[in-house]
């Protein structure tokens, strides 16, 4: 008992007397407008470490954000937050203290170890204007909730202005025997309730080579979504810009076999713009740089240079980031490929939108399919009849009512500050979907929130929603209007 007393007492004066050196007040100039919460930043980020001369070439791709960091390397993890912090690009530094909470150990002694070892971070890396916030843990399991908070809650303590990151499995670990979380919305309610996170997050990769699925991708988003709204807690998206590989033995051999695809363009949109459309307040991608971890691959949104063996030598020394070797590789080892081009137009379009998106509230959703498809069902409006037409498909928040006319559209109405918007995204990747749209009032307009054009409402004569407008969605086009109806 004396042991660990005199260890939780030392990271305690550590906690007090190592932190101080940089002041609060110091500390929450540079950080807080930085606050997923405070004023109008949406995250636009990676989830991977990429080398140190990279960060522009990120940020011309519109990054903002990115979660980093080498395990325990001072030293690099000061040379990512300088090069990030050239570029105004932020980071969340892995929290390798965060480890101690499943270590075999009494609480206690894992509670010396987490705080003084979270002191000694704060004092070197306080000082970086680019150190956004914590990476916690990657898909904790249903056993890992109590502790986890726990952990969490010694950290905000310390370090109460940068926001802790914790990622979430996608709703599909649920569906699989032996599985770390077995009921997937009472994680997420026992998760947001013990945790109050800062954000929820989660990951979901949709495109699995020879299939695609949106409608599983939707279902996460719903039940993400119905504790956001419930908790007022933002959630962001990992999507998925990379394709996977797994080494599988055939006869004495092993051959690499696809397991997700590199997903297109269209496949991109379509995924952040569902996430949006649902109320998504920052958007991550998996991942960037090409990696091997054990018998599994990714691609990223830059190739290697070199041969496939010389690649694969290089990614796997890099997957480890205390090797300096991947973050000093110079620019001729790397390339942009079509992903890093594509992504590019996603996150201009979204930098455009940010300010705007980063203030919405959700307020209602419809799934709209044409009859017979698993998204009919999933509208949480139901369906008026009596409405404009009088036809029995128009669904309705009582705000707005909306009518599918072709395809496949996803709906969402917001209120930013006491003003209507909507988004729409056409989930169907190969044909064109349109909607009707209608609202109350006498008279009104729609303001596209892209390219700031105007569109005049036009009138239907209906008693309860006579304004009305239709709108036609190319394959993966998300758009959101502002609705101004007097």
């Amino acid at each position: 008992m004396r042991k660990f007393g005199l260890k939780f007492v030392l990271g305690v004066l550590l906690l007090l007397f190592l932190f101080p050196l940089r002041t609060r007040a110091a500390a929450q100039d540079s950080t807080a407008a930085l606050r997923p919460h405070e004023k109008q930043f949406f995250p636009i980020g990676v989830w991977d470490n990429i080398p140190l001369n990279r960060f522009g070439e990120l940020r011309r791709a519109g990054f903002n954000i990115i979660v980093a960091g080498g395990p325990g390397n001072v030293g690099l993890n000061q040379a990512i937050l300088d090069s990030a912090g050239a570029h105004d690009v932020k980071v969340f530094l892995m929290a390798t203290w965060c480890e101690y909470y499943c270590a075999p150990v009494s609480r206690l002694d894992a509670d010396s170890v987490i705080l003084g070892r979270l002191a000694v971070d704060l004092y070197n890396y306080s000082r970086f204007p680019s150190f956004y916030g914590w990476y916690l843990r990657d898909e904790p399991g249903e056993g890992e909730i109590d502790r986890l908070a726990y952990v969490q809650g010694l950290a905000r303590r310390a370090d109460p202005i940068r926001p802790k990151l914790i990622n979430l499995y996608p709703v599909s670990i649920s569906y699989i025997k032996d599985s770390p979380v077995t009921d997937y919305r009472q994680f997420l309610r026992s998760f947001t309730d013990k945790l109050m996170p800062d954000m929820i997050c989660f990951d979901f990769y949709p495109f699995q080579t020879g299939s695609t699925s949106l409608d599983r991708l939707e279902e996460n988003l719903s039940l993400v979504r119905n504790e956001s709204v419930r908790t007022g807690t933002p959630f962001w998206y990992i999507t998925q810009s990379s394709g996977w590989q797994r080494s599988v033995p055939v006869g004495l051999e092993f051959e690499w076999k696809d397991v997700l695809r590199v997903p297109n363009e269209v496949e991109m949109r379509t995924a952040v713009g569902l996430a949006l459309v649902y109320g998504a307040k920052g958007i991550l991608y998996f991942r960037y740089t090409p990696c091997k971890e054990g018998n599994v691959r990714f691609t990223g949104m830059v190739d290697s240079r070199e041969t496939d063996d010389q690649k694969l030598r290089f990614t796997e020394d890099g997957y480890f980031p205390e090797k300096f070797s991947f973050f000093n590789a110079g620019e001729e080892l790397l390339w942009p490929n079509p992903t890093y081009f594509r992504v590019k137009l996603i996150n201009n379009w979204l930098l455009k939108l940010s300010p705007v998106l980063s203030r919405l509230d959700s307020k209602a959703l419809f799934r709209l399919s044409e009859e017979g498809t698993p998204a009919a069902k999933g509208s949480t409006s139901p369906v008026q009849s009596g409405l404009v037409t009088g036809e029995a498909r128009y669904r309705t928040s009582g705000t707005v009512a909306v009518k599918l006319d072709k395809g496949e559209v996803t709906v969402g109405e917001f209120r930013d500050g006491g003003k209507i918007v909507m988004g729409a995204v056409n989930k169907t990747l190969t044909k064109t979907s349109a909607i009707t749209a209608a609202f109350k009032g006498k008279s009104g307009r729609l303001i596209d929130l892209y390219s700031g054009k105007e569109i005049k409402l036009k009138e239907s004569g209906d008693k309860d929603f006579p304004l009305y407008f239709k709108l036609q969605l190319d394959p993966g086009e998300t758009r959101f209007f502002r609705v101004d109806v007097s």
